[in-house]
């Protein structure tokens, strides 16, 4: 039978010592798991082709969900067949939705070229940012709340939500 050497025995004591000093004193979190998606206070759906053989019935989807995620296109060139229905049909619901694009790095320099691809198909499809949908055009009380929000953290509020902004209710615990 090995024998265990007492300073590694030593060293594990304090360092499990240690680790339950901190979780005590709330300086380290202890391990938990994720809450359940029954437990989140939104819930909603992620499609693409893969999803459904037939039309979806996003009436019935608007019932129990908040927001509608939609693949519209994949790489620089390949486009989601559902998608232009999907987006018409969720559009008629009371479901938030938005268009999202599969980046396929084939290569360093076809980011610009797959973002004008994404860009295309969804303004084809009729996404353009308006109510119901998630993000793009902002309403004129956007910049006033912004510029709110960042004299509260101490920025200089100019209204434009750069990296100081985004970072500003991180820093704030």
């Amino acid at each position: 039978m090995p024998q265990t050497s007492p300073v590694r025995v030593r060293v594990a004591l304090t360092g499990t010592v240690v680790g339950a000093v901190l979780v005590a004193l709330g300086v380290i979190a202890p391990a938990v798991e994720a809450a359940p998606p029954s437990s989140y206070g939104v819930s909603g759906a992620d499609t693409s082709h893969y999803n459904h053989e037939t039309a979806i019935d996003w009436n019935r989807v608007a019932v129990s969900n908040s927001f509608a995620f939609l693949k519209a296109t994949q790489g620089v060139s390949s486009k989601d067949d559902w998608f232009a229905r999907d987006y018409a049909a969720a559009a008629r619901t009371s479901l938030f939705r938005a268009p999202y694009h599969f980046f396929h790095p084939r290569t360093t320099a076809d980011g610009a070229a797959q973002a004008r691809h994404f860009v295309a198909t969804a303004r084809a499809a009729g996404y353009r940012g308006d109510r119901g949908a998630v993000g793009g055009v902002h309403g004129p009380g956007t910049v006033a709340n912004v510029k709110a929000f960042q004299e509260a953290a101490g920025l200089r509020a100019d209204g434009v939500v750069g990296t100081q902004t985004w970072a500003a209710p991180l820093s704030r615990g």
